[in-house]
């Protein structure tokens, strides 16, 4: 079978499954695990439909049986399972995937298996603990080539377990010691929930999600964090297998302990922080970044510097630097950033998304270890720098792992002058710091759980998104991780003020479509409020649904009708909906409260105008021009209305003033109607000319335009008959 016949399979088998159609699932599953000649498996099959069909025929005898749903449902997971392990079968020969490149790797070491490789692992550690090494050769610190060995095993275990599906019950009982004992070192239980996880999102195995729910339980706080966020995401990956009895049972237990409902809510909207992560990277490489490298040579000046390094105590001292930055609106990004990195946004990934090149990140395994100064590579960049660098790269509260070993390779690459010069400051800050009497970590400890997830969240994020291979890999974040829609959870998160919490992100970052969905679940569960009503009105307005944002906008007036803001936006929607009439009578009342609002002066000009009144429009627009000489945004309409009102002379005033001002296609367009309304065909052809070479557009652009304005032709005196002559006379004269 071919890569797309098995994919086909697969989710024709999927759908029956789904369908409750276990009859026709059986005969598919059979057909393809005879292709793969898995003949063990066609057995396992044979051996689950004889006890289907025994369960059918009692069934139908009308058997009464309280555990048949249950043993139906186990029938199910046994086929899902069944179903991967023959589409992995089949692809496992031949796909070219880093996945299927490792598991035949792994093949061939059959007696490297996860408990044997574990075992090994707990020989070279307890052979290197700092006791035996004192005892046995006066020594303290473990040497590089030993420390360089149990990492190239945790790596192998990483692996291994990454790639065996499905776990045997002595994997399971060997990693569940594992996950329950203090025994073990954090950072190799941290290592393994990343492995439990990633050959999960590959193939689903309750075994797996089983041992996170152990993990979760662990009395270490990273740990127990950091299983939690792989289990949340193989629910919402998976919800079709949360059918288990076991997995429910367990979950039940769990969500007894303290700090199960915390963790759902606060996990609810670190995933949903993950949704910004591409905006604020964009906002960095399209926006920032070029202004910052514009801004250089402006820099270099004011600090009087030519040789292309910037001292930052010079800047301190130089109040022009800050004026360069205010003047330029980098500082507003700056602040706005610093903002987001306040909040737990992910402001860092596009900085780092450049040094990620290095071989280290060649090894899946890596991406996921958590930051240690004992590590091999730690020592090998650093050198004798690690007591001062290392501690404040490892205590920095704003990088994930992988950016802090991201970091410390690319202090590898620069030259030693600078690398000085780094360390004094780094030194400089760190003194700042002992003196006012904080450390680094001291800065998470208040929000300890929701800091840990965060950062596993973004090393995670940028495993998915980076890795040089990530194509092969199915992508959790490829579309939003919605946790309310995991039933086991929404329980946990239906209350108002997390539903508020996570609306109010998706309100200001302006995700209307999410927003819109989470406003309307509180609007069922608290009573009317005019601010919900006008949020749901806005989201519906920007996602262009102008009848449903009026009808929200109406709600919110009836609780308060004395709000200017939904006033105005009720007049927009009625203009919107071509009823300038009800949009006037709004602008009216809004006029009342605020008689010198340019806006609200403007908008009334309009829905006159498109009522036919111009001289109400005109009297309106001039006073927009009094409220505001610099403005410009009345001539357009001044003019227009001038013309229609034929006021030749005074239409032609403005837009003599439009032509020295930017002119569009639409002006030329107007100004050749007014010159052929006095009688200056010849003139009013220049004018189309002109229109037709602005802003790229065509003939036929022009052609539509004139026979679409004829209506406001004959108001104002031109015989449309003389259009068909005006057209041809402009095809001979561009010909």
């Amino acid at each position: 079978m071919t890569k797309n016949e098995i994919i086909t399979k697969k989710k024709k088998v999927r759908n029956y499954l789904s369908q409750n159609r276990l009859k026709e699932a059986f005969d598919e599953l059979k057909y393809m695990s005879e292709s793969a000649m898995a003949w063990e498996i066609t057995d396992e099959i044979s051996r689950l439909e004889e006890s289907y069909r025994l369960m059918l025929n009692y069934t139908m005898q009308g058997v009464d049986d309280p555990s048949r749903m249950e043993l139906y449902d186990g029938i199910v997971n046994s086929l899902s399972l069944l179903l991967n392990r023959i589409v992995r079968q089949l692809l496992s020969n031949e796909e070219p995937t880093l996945y299927y490149n490792t598991l035949r790797f792994e093949r061939l070491r059959p007696n490297d298996s996860i408990s044997n490789l574990i075992k090994s692992y707990c020989e070279i550690v307890e052979k290197t603990s700092i006791f035996n090494l004192i005892t046995s050769s006066g020594q303290s610190e473990l040497p590089l080539d030993t420390i360089k060995e149990k990492e190239r095993l945790e790596q192998r275990i990483f692996n291994r377990l990454w790639i065996t599906f499905p776990l045997s019950s002595e994997d399971e009982e060997t990693l569940k010691s594992i996950m329950l004992s203090n025994e073990y070192s954090q950072s190799f239980q941290e290592l393994l929930i990343s492995a439990l996880l990633l050959g999960a999102i590959e193939y689903y195995d309750s075994r797996r999600l089983k041992l996170l729910l152990f993990a979760y339980q662990n009395e270490n706080q990273v740990v127990s964090v950091k299983a939690f966020v792989a289990i949340l995401i193989i629910m919402y990956l998976y919800p079709q297998e949360l059918n288990d009895s076991k997995i429910l049972n367990q979950i039940d237990t769990i969500k007894e302990t303290s700090t199960w409902e915390n963790d759902v809510k606060t996990a609810y909207l670190e995933f949903v922080r993950t949704r910004d992560t591409e905006r604020i990277s964009r906002k960095m490489q399209d926006e920032l970044i070029p202004e910052m490298l514009k801004l250089r040579p402006d820099i270099y000046k004011k600090l009087n510097d030519t040789s292309g390094i910037i001292d930052m105590s010079s800047i301190e001292e130089n109040p022009e630097w800050e004026d360069v930055l205010s003047n330029s609106g980098i500082t507003e990004k700056i602040k706005e950033l610093n903002e987001l990195q306040e909040e737990g946004s992910d402001v860092f990934m596009s900085t780092f998304s450049h040094l990620k090149s290095f071989p280290f990140f060649s090894e899946i395994a890596n991406w996921f270890l958590p930051f240690s100064l004992g590590h091999s590579l730690v020592a090998d960049t650093l050198g004798s720098e690690v007591s001062v660098i290392g501690n404040i790269i490892e205590n920095a509260p704003f990088l994930c792992n992988s950016d802090k070993y991201s970091f410390l390779l690319s202090l590898g690459s620069i030259p030693v002058s600078q690398r000085q010069l780094m360390l004094s400051q780094f030194e400089q800050q760190r003194q700042v710091m002992n003196d006012a009497g904080l450390s680094m970590s001291a800065l998470t400890l208040p929000n300890q759980r929701k800091n840990i997830m965060n950062k596993y969240l973004q090393d995670l994020y940028r495993f998915f998104k980076l890795f040089r291979r990530k194509g092969e890999f199915s992508d959790p974040f490829s579309r939003p991780i919605n946790l309310i829609n995991i039933p086991l959870l929404s329980e946990s998160l239906n209350d108002v003020d997390t539903l508020a919490l996570v609306a109010e992100f998706y309100f200001r970052r302006k995700y209307y479509n999410d927003a819109l969905d989470v406003y309307n679940s509180i609007s069922e569960k608290m009573p009317p409020s005019a601010s919900l009503f006008q949020k749901i009105g806005y989201c519906y307005q920007q996602l262009g649904d102008i009848k449903n944002a009026l009808k929200f906008y109406e709600q919110a007036e009836l609780l308060n009708s004395d709000s200017i803001w939904t006033l105005r936006r009720i007049g927009g929607c009625f203009r919107a909906l071509n009823q300038p009439s009800q949009a006037l009578s709004y602008y009216k009342r809004v006029e009342g409260a605020n008689p010198d609002d340019l806006n609200v002066a403007i908008n009334i000009g309009h829905c006159f105008l498109e009522l036919g009144n111009y001289t109400e429009a005109i009297k309106y627009y001039y006073k927009v021009e009094f409220l505001d000489e610099k403005s410009t945004r009345a001539w357009r309409p001044l003019a227009w209305c001038l013309m229609l009102s034929r006021d030749f002379e005074q239409s032609k005033t403005y837009y003599d003033k439009i032509l020295n001002d930017n002119p569009a296609n639409e002006d030329f367009l107007n100004i050749g109607h007014l010159n052929l309304a006095q009688g200056r065909i010849l003139d009013a052809i220049d004018y189309y000319k002109m229109a037709i070479k602005t802003n790229s557009s065509d003939i036929n652009w022009l052609i539509k335009s004139l026979y679409s304005d004829e209506k406001y032709l004959i108001e104002i005196g031109i015989d449309v008959s003389i259009i068909p002559f005006v057209v041809d006379s402009l095809l001979y004269s561009i010909d």
